[in-house]
């Protein structure tokens, strides 16, 4: 104990430091002790060394200016009782900041009072000034015991909204983040995505799956989009995301889904898998079940959503990694220029048997995809039904295949395609639907 008094006398006597800052240099001496009360010990202890009712000794009043200095108020009475000439100083390090502390947790207290959450994290930004006063302190001694400014701001805030919440710390994603500015003496709050899992059927063609903004003006509006700010009146993403909005107050948010559908094309069968990334969500807790018979009500006719569930951000890298293999099954009615006999039927369905399609990125999506040949898998053809110059198929395909450049070819593009292997240029697709997406 006389070692630790004596590194902290010459700290002191050296650099006025508040009982925080102080008592941070000896962190890991004792337990149980907060880094204020630690160093409000340690200020106790020297002054103790100066005994009442005697002639005080030259070293006495050094003791007892230091301490003072620091305005620690033990010493300050006592200082003043002796008319020693002495100024209380801001704390060296700090400033004086971390005695703002409390004040500033109370304020978070309250902003935090309007946001569903269950778990949180303190973070701090701490000015490089403060940063370097404290490696000086720390390094005049050699100090071996100390811990940084920024970890005690982290946890003494954290400490005050665990103990006044009953909230959960989480260091690995938290609900919400709380950065504090040391410097400003302010703080921002940072509320993570709420992830909301489920499939989607599109029942009616022309619906994009997302908000396409206008290339022009940006999504500001202009004469090219009506001044809507986009290119399409409606969405799959806009239509689910209102009613979401509106049950979590979240800002705003995004689709992501298990690849896309062409806009004249349905998802038909169980839906698409789609996870619904809603930022900056107010609400947390929501009937997940009322809410998707809300959707259904709503837009019946446009769009439908089963299975809603709250899900984990890793869910979108697992859509991106597993979207362009998922298998997917297609309905498509064809259009030709010529007769469709039993033979051709066959030939076509054997032709398209576990076949390797090497397919240029088509003409239409040049202009949003690189210029480069995929190899897809189509696993399965079947005619469900055709007339002289038409037919229905089936078609089961990896995922990321482009089904209506299958069937024109795209210039030769697509290759093998139905109009090659029919031997039919004319061979169009005229109307898509997808069935089954892979779970």
């Amino acid at each position: 104990m006389t070692n630790v008094l004596d590194k902290a006398l010459e700290l002191l006597m050296r650099y006025p430091l508040c009982s925080s800052c102080l008592g941070r240099q000896f962190a890991t001496l004792g337990s149980g002790l907060s880094n204020e009360g630690r160093g409000n010990a340690i200020k106790t202890m020297l002054l103790m060394q100066v005994e009442r009712g005697k002639s005080l000794k030259e070293e006495d009043l050094i003791i007892i200016k230091t301490l003072a200095r620091t305005g620690f108020d033990p010493a300050v009475i006592w200082a003043r009782e002796l008319g020693l000439d002495f100024d209380v100083q801001p704390c060296y390090i700090c400033g004086g900041k971390l005695a703002e502390l409390n004040s500033l947790a109370r304020e978070i207290l309250l902003a935090l009072g309007e946001v569903d959450y269950n778990t949180f994290l303190v973070g701090s930004l701490v000015p490089n000034s403060i940063l370097k006063r404290e490696e000086e302190v720390r390094g005049f001694l050699g100090m071996a015991f100390a811990e940084s400014i920024k970890r005690e701001v982290n946890r003494r805030i954290g400490r005050i909204l665990q103990e006044k919440t009953g909230k959960e710390v989480d260091f690995k994603r938290p609900d919400v983040l709380i950065l504090i500015d040391l410097k400003k003496m302010t703080f921002s709050i940072r509320i993570s995505p709420l992830y909301i899992y489920g499939r989607y059927r599109k029942v009616r063609r022309g619906l994009a799956q997302s908000r396409w903004p206008c290339r022009i003006c940006q999504g500001v509006g202009c004469d090219a989009c009506d001044y809507r700010g986009k290119l399409r009146p409606l969405s799959v993403e806009e239509l689910i995301s209102s009613l979401v909005l509106t049950e979590t107050g979240g800002s705003n948010a995004v689709l992501h889904a298990a690849g896309r559908e062409d806009i004249d094309a349905r998802m038909l069968g169980s839906g698409r898998p789609f996870v619904l990334e809603v930022r900056d969500p107010r609400r947390r807790k929501i009937d997940l079940k009322s809410l998707e018979r809300e959707i259904n009500y709503f837009y019946r006719g446009l769009v439908e959503v089963y299975g809603l569930k709250i899900g984990e951000h890793e869910l979108l890298r697992y859509f991106k990694l597993t979207s362009r293999v998922r298998r997917k099954l297609y309905r498509v009615r064809i259009e030709l220029s010529r007769e469709l006999n039993d033979d051709v039927i066959t030939k076509i369905e054997k032709a398209f048997l576990k076949r390797t399609i090497y397919q240029r990125t088509p003409t239409r999506v040049l202009h949003r995809r690189a210029d480069r040949t995929r190899e897809k898998e189509v696993y399965k053809l079947k005619v469900l039904r055709h007339s002289k110059k038409s037919m229905e198929v089936l078609i089961l395909a990896q995922g990321g295949l482009y089904i209506k450049e299958l069937v024109s070819g795209d210039n030769g593009r697509t290759s093998p395609s139905l109009a090659e292997e029919l031997n039919d240029p004319s061979a169009k697709c005229l109307s898509l639907d997808v069935i089954e997406v892979e779970g």
